[in-house]
């Protein structure tokens, strides 16, 4: 999707199995077109991954994909938190994979290439996990 203006444009991503995705979406009111394979290559049913992108025109409103969200921890199901940053041209500038994290040997790396951009990353990783528990606590306390 085209992008207008100079700002960078920033997509929220859940990630993982389309089934899973598309139940929870549901579930949280969301259209059937949110949700959409995460690659041209479709796969079987069982094994197909999907992604719910925010923004996108399915999606417009954080409230449905956080509630998305809530659906598949709640459930305790498997899924990828990303964050990608486009430009004014529409292509990528900046890929984080947020949740789960990167193992120790992979942040170190990173750490040794772009110590800042690891320390942000790792930043943001445990916001997202503290979110994520915050959330847990809430939906069984409920």
């Amino acid at each position: 999707m085209m992008q207008t203006g100079l700002a960078p444009r920033h997509v929220w991503a859940i990630e993982g199995s389309y089934r899973d995705l598309a139940v929870a979406a549901a579930e949280a009111g969301l259209d059937r077109n949110a949700v959409r394979y995460a690659s041209d290559t479709v796969q079987p049913a069982p094994l197909a991954e999907g992604r719910l992108d925010l923004p996108s025109p399915w999606c417009e409103t954080p409230a449905p994909w956080l509630a998305t969200l809530a659906v598949l921890a709640d459930r305790g199901l498997s899924f990828r938190l990303t964050l990608t940053e486009t430009n004014a041209d529409g292509r990528v500038s900046a890929f984080a994979k947020l949740f789960p994290r990167f193992d120790a040997s992979l942040r170190d790396l990173l750490a040794a290439v772009h110590p800042r951009a690891a320390a942000d990353l790792d930043r943001r990783s445990r916001a997202v996990e503290a979110a994520l528990d915050q959330l847990r606590r809430a939906l069984s306390q409920g």
